[in-house]
Order: structure tokens, then C-alpha cells, then sequence
């Protein structure tokens, strides 16, 4: 197939005169305010088929509660923009400031597509029950307010829309669908779905998300086993595709040294740090944890728990957590009191814009994640893209992350004596047996660049609009 375009638009029915006057009422666009300047300042030069887009609604997206919520979803947007994909994205989220606006909207440009986020206030009566329903009842008049703004940048309506994490973008693209005849899309990023997670999800979540996926055309997954899991649930319907999660291989990648010094840093004997040390020193004996600290899902104290075990059997080793959360008081004073802190053998960073981290990467001789749950978790590929070996757990999607003893180890979830075992392997002479630098990050290249992502979303977006 030919590289996604979308040039001709879907055929609308005018259904039946109910539908078209609720069409009216919730689609209805007002004049179009912005001049062409403003429209070419956010999305750049309008081909002749102005309206040739793709919506992207999702539930998760950097915003100013946190600027790191749903990157996962940026970067898969960035990825189709890097390819020649056109979108443009609609998102809704509580404004926690005080005295905020009842909703106000706000409009950015990022490399190639323009993103609207609407801010409703998040603090409205004060009496819980009648603040759920209201703030519900705001975020869908902001996601439409959203894409009506989206309408007028993009010259008309979209031709597809893309939903990201279920429930709520999906009842509002599924809608949308109903009213306009225009098909939309379902990628699932959000454990929850799991198997193993299943006994959290509400009867009601459950109808209405198997209401939402049989309307979907297609539904896509970053992992094999969350879409198995996911039909297990009765999800079911559209055809299911995986497309794994991305990584921004300009920013994540090795560090510069030739083969022959791969080769000796992954045999290189443990020695102690000296004050001063180099990158390819500090490799040698230093793991790496990145993570959002809540708990119990990451597991951290048990992480703590089994380095404090490994220090006292290879003491120069090193540990770096990156992150933050509810839970880094209570880590904190745990490895106080194990000891870590005070001899500098942890290390707590706070939180680290993204350059930061790839840069801690760099420094680290492995990452090592001990979660109870996970999905296809984008830490793990960032982590190969720079070079790195992991050690993580074998639950969700991980496995088809991580091959052992080549690209690392795995471990089953809570193992504290295996995970002990799987660090001495990938600091010690085991190491050996791992990939290369080079040749982990030529892996994640190959599967999880922008490029590979990017032109795997456009070929699951023509085969959607020609119906499978």
C-alpha cells in the first residue's frame, strides 16, 4: 500500500431528521473565526483537500496538571507526523487551579499537528455527588468545544477519528460516529484491561467499553497479550492489531564507544567508584529504575529490599530511581532505614524531563523494573534504544519485549530471590552473554523508532478506511 493520505472522504448519510437535529445541536459549527495566517501558523501549509485529517482523541496527554501524563500518546502523534500523517488533537482535562474558569480552551502546535486541551474547573459545589456527574458532564462539552476549534484549524471535519485508552474519548467518538457516519479507531494503552486486572473494572465499564469497541473499525493494542486479554473480556468485534509503544531514537540512544570498548565495559570485572568516575566506569556496577511511584503496582520497596541484599554482596553497586509519586516519602525512608541513603549507594532523582533521563540511561550498567503489572511499558524501550540491558518481570507484555539472556533477564513478579540472582547475572560476568550496545539499539530502531511506528499507524489507518 501507498503512504496514508485519507484524500477522499467518507460518504455521510443524512440519516433520519432526529439524528440530524441532534447533529446540529451537538456538531454545530459556528463561523470560522481564524484567519489563514493563524491556521498556517498551527498546521502548517492546507493541501487542496483541506479536511484530509485524522482526530486524535485521548484520555491521557501532557497538560498542565502534568507534563508527562500520556507522553506515550505524544510520541505515537509525533510518530505519525514524522511519516507525513496529518492530525490533530482534541483533549479534556480538570484546571485545579483556584477560582479557574468554568472551561476555557487552549490551543499549541506541536512539530506538525495542532493539539486543543480543554480546562474545566476542577472544584465546582464542594458536595461530591453532584461534582461527579457535572465535571462529567464538563468534559464532554469541552472535548466538543475542543474539536469544533479543531474543525475550524483543519478547514472541516475529520475523515477518521482515534481514540487512545477507553472509556470516555470512545462514548464520544462512538457518538460522533452514530451522527456523522464517521468511523473511528480504539487503541488501548491501559492495564487495567488485563486479565489479571479484570476484577476492577465495573460492571458498567465493562457494557459501555463493549458498547464502544463493537462500533470501533479496528482496535489496536501495544501488546499481544493485552489484546488477548481484552477479547477474553468480551471485547470484541473489530479486528485487532498490535502496534507497539515508540521511542524517540534521537533522544535515547548509546553511548558513543567503539566495539572494542563495549567488549571490555560488558566483561569488565566490579571495581569500587572513584570520586571522579567515567561513563564506562560507572556502567560497570550502576542500575537504573524508572518509574511513576505508586504503589503496589511498581513494587519499589521490594526493589529496595532486594538491592540492599546485592549491596551487601557487591558493594560498589549503585542504584538511581527516577520518578515521583505518592509513594517517594514512604521509599525514601525505607532506604534510610536499610542503610542506602547515608552511603550514597541510592540515589532519588525527583522527577527528570526526558532528556534527563536519557541521559541517566547513558550512565547505568542496566534498568531494572520489579512491577507487579504492567503493559508494554516504554521505559523498557528506552532502555534498549540507549544501549541498556534490563531485568524486569514477566507479566504483560514484557515478554515480547525482552528476550532472555540476550537483551536481559526476566523474573516472575515479587521473586525478590530471583530478581537478586538476575542483577548478579547482569553485573557480573553473565553479562557476556547479552547484545551489545549497538545492537540493542539497532533492535529498537528497526521496531520502535518514530519511522516504524509511524508507517505501522498508517498502514492500520488504509486498511480501516478500505474496511479491512
Amino acid at each position: 500500500m501507498g503512504r496514508f493520505s485519507l484524500p477522499l472522504r467518507l460518504p455521510i448519510s443524512e440519516g433520519p431528521s432526529f439524528l440530524r437535529k441532534r447533529r446540529v445541536f451537538l456538531f454545530k459549527e459556528g463561523p470560522d473565526t481564524l484567519s489563514a495566517t493563524a491556521r498556517r501558523d498551527l498546521c502548517g501549509p492546507m493541501p487542496a483537500a483541506a479536511a484530509s485529517y485524522v482526530l486524535w482523541l485521548p484520555k491521557w496527554y501532557p497538560n498542565l496538571n502534568d507534563d508527562q501524563d500520556g507522553n506515550f500518546v505524544e510520541e505515537h502523534a509525533r510518530a505519525l507526523a514524522s511519516v507525513g500523517g496529518r492530525l490533530a488533537v482534541a483533549f479534556a482535562t480538570f484546571d485545579p487551579t483556584p477560582g479557574a474558569p468554568l472551561l476555557r480552551l487552549e490551543t499549541t502546535t506541536e512539530p506538525g499537528f495542532p493539539v486543543v486541551r480543554a480546562y474545566y474547573r476542577q472544584r465546582l459545589s464542594g458536595w461530591r455527588a453532584v461534582d461527579q456527574p457535572l465535571k462529567m458532564l464538563l468534559y464532554f462539552v469541552g472535548l466538543t468545544r475542543a474539536y469544533r476549534t479543531v474543525r475550524r484549524l483543519m478547514g472541516g471535519a475529520p475523515n477518521l477519528v482515534h481514540c487512545h485508552v477507553l472509556l470516555r474519548p470512545g462514548l464520544w467518538a462512538r457518538a460522533y460516529g452514530l451522527l456523522t457516519d464517521t468511523p473511528f479507531l480504539l487503541t488501548e494503552h491501559w492495564s487495567i484491561y488485563r486479565a489479571a486486572n479484570a476484577h476492577r473494572i465495573g460492571w458498567l465499564r465493562l457494557r459501555l467499553s463493549q458498547w464502544v469497541v463493537r462500533g470501533a473499525r479496528g482496535v489496536h493494542t501495544v501488546s499481544d497479550e493485552l489484546g488477548t486479554s481484552m477479547r477474553a473480556l468480551g471485547l470484541t468485534g473489530p479486528r485487532y492489531v498490535t502496534i507497539p509503544n515508540v521511542v524517540d531514537t534521537a533522544l535515547y540512544f548509546p553511548t558513543a564507544t567503539s566495539p572494542a570498548e563495549a567488549e571490555a565495559e560488558s566483561s569488565a570485572p566490579i571495581q569500587p567508584l572513584a570520586p571522579r568516575t567515567s561513563h564506562l566506569a560507572l556502567r560497570t556496577s550502576h542500575l537504573l529504575t524508572v518509574a511513576v511511584f505508586t504503589e503496589p503496582v511498581k513494587n519499589l520497596p521490594g526493589l529496595l529490599r532486594t538491592f540492599a541484599r546485592l549491596r551487601a554482596e557487591q558493594p560498589a553497586a549503585t542504584l538511581t530511581l527516577v520518578g515521583y509519586g505518592a509513594a517517594e516519602a514512604a521509599l525514601r525512608a525505607q532506604a534510610a532505614e536499610l542503610g542506602l541513603l547515608a552511603t550514597g549507594a541510592v540515589t532519588f532523582t525527583g522527577k527528570l524531563d526526558r532528556l534527563a533521563v536519557a541521559e541517566q540511561m547513558r550512565r547505568a550498567a542496566a534498568l531494572v523494573l520489579f512491577s507487579r503489572t504492567e503493559n508494554l511499558p516504554c521505559v523498557l524501550i528506552e532502555a534498549l534504544a540507549s544501549g541498556l540491558p534490563v531485568v524486569a518481570t514477566r507479566v504483560g507484555g514484557i515478554p515480547e519485549l525482552v528476550e532472555e539472556g540476550r537483551t536481559g533477564w526476566l523474573v516472575p513478579s515479587e521473586d525478590e530471590d530471583a530478581l537478586l540472582a538476575a542483577l548478579h547475572r547482569v553485573l557480573g560476568p553473565a553479562r557476556q552473554m547479552l547484545l551489545p550496545p549497538p545492537e540493542l539499539a539497532a533492535r529498537a530502531e528497526a521496531r520502535y523508532s518514530f519511522r516504524a511506528v509511524g508507517e505501522a499507524l498508517q498502514r492500520w489507518y488504509e486498511a480501516a478506511m478500505l474496511g479491512f
